[in-house]
């Protein structure tokens, strides 16, 4: 004869510990980490045991069949002993299909066989395209709010993309915060796909925080890799390209006194068939006070000269 099967106190114990410490609230404990064992002690003392003493209590005073039925009713009569079992049987109607639902979801979810909307990679990359067509239209505010919301999902270095996009925004758009452009833009440096458009943007940010000698060296790292450098073409036609770049090393190098290598960048602008500036024999000698005409104007002194020269390709080339 088959010995029968009950359940011990622990295991009893248990079934009431899970159905009410249930599975939806594993994300609310995990968040509080070890934490939650104090608030499990104190549910214990302050719920479990008091239960337990009644239910107790309750079992020994009426030991027939019924449980909770039979200890209403016997006080409060038939009519609410069975609305309390009731309200308990529709309370695990409710409970069930909506833990065994949050169950199914969260397995699905974890396989990947259930998604509700698009991944973030996708969203992100949603961003990031949102934000350069912006950007090629000139639209510096638009774009760099896309690059922004991207930013929000995704804010490490993995999303160079949109790093180096809000960094080129704020750089355009004039911002003061160069701490800012500067930790945007050098993400870039982390992949090979944008080093050179972060080298561009962060030739331009050094160079306006007087860091001469770094702008001439990221210009030159971007020249070294390419000599027609072209960053972006603006719907508009124009370019933030080499020749910015150029101006770059000139300005850096015209201010540290360097001026035998500014008009080295200076001759590589002045071969462009458009070039705005007109110079006697298409030099400027500083041996020679004679070449120190700029657009029919004579100036006294060579580095007059060679900035006037500067001046006007800049107002031609300078990025805005």
């Amino acid at each position: 004869m088959k010995k029968k099967r009950s359940l011990n106190i622990f295991v009893l114990a248990m079934i009431n510990v899970a159905a009410i410490c249930s599975i939806k609230n594993w994300p609310i404990t995990a968040e509080y980490g070890f934490s939650s064992l104090f608030y499990f002690v104190l549910a214990a003392l302050l719920f479990f045991l008091p239960v337990s003493f009644v239910s107790a209590e309750l079992a020994t005073g009426w030991p027939e069949r019924g449980g909770v039925y039979l200890w209403i009713k016997k006080a409060m009569g038939h009519r609410i002993g069975f609305l309390g079992i009731w309200l308990q049987w529709i309370s695990n109607v409710v409970w069930y299909p909506t833990i065994l639902s949050f169950i199914a979801v969260l397995v699905l979810s974890t396989c990947g066989w259930w998604r509700q909307g698009p991944t973030e990679p996708k969203r992100i990359k949603e961003f990031n395209e949102a934000g350069w067509d912006s950007f090629q239209k000139g639209n510096f505010a638009a774009a760099l709010e896309e690059f922004l919301d991207g930013l929000e999902l995704d804010p490490d270095s993995t999303n160079v993309s949109g790093h180096v996009g809000k960094g080129w925004c704020l750089l355009l758009l004039g911002s003061e915060d160069s701490t800012a452009i500067i930790a945007a833009l050098e993400v870039g440096n982390t992949s090979t796909e944008w080093d050179t458009a972060a080298w561009c943007g962060l030739a331009a940010a050094r160079l306006n925080q007087e860091l001469y000698a770094a702008a001439d060296s990221l210009a030159g790292l971007v020249l070294a890799a390419d000599s027609e450098y072209v960053f972006i073409k603006f719907a508009s036609g124009e370019e933030i390209n080499w020749c910015d770049l150029l101006i770059i090393q000139a300005e850096a190098r015209f201010i540290t006194t360097l001026y035998p290598l500014a008009w080295q960048a200076i001759q590589l602008l002045l071969a462009e068939t458009d070039s705005p500036v007109n110079l006697p024999n298409g030099d400027l000698n500083p041996a020679d006070s004679s070449t120190w005409r700029v657009n029919g104007t004579t100036f006294a002194l060579y580095e007059a000269a060679l900035a006037e020269v500067i001046h006007i390709l800049a107002e031609k080339y300078r990025l805005e």
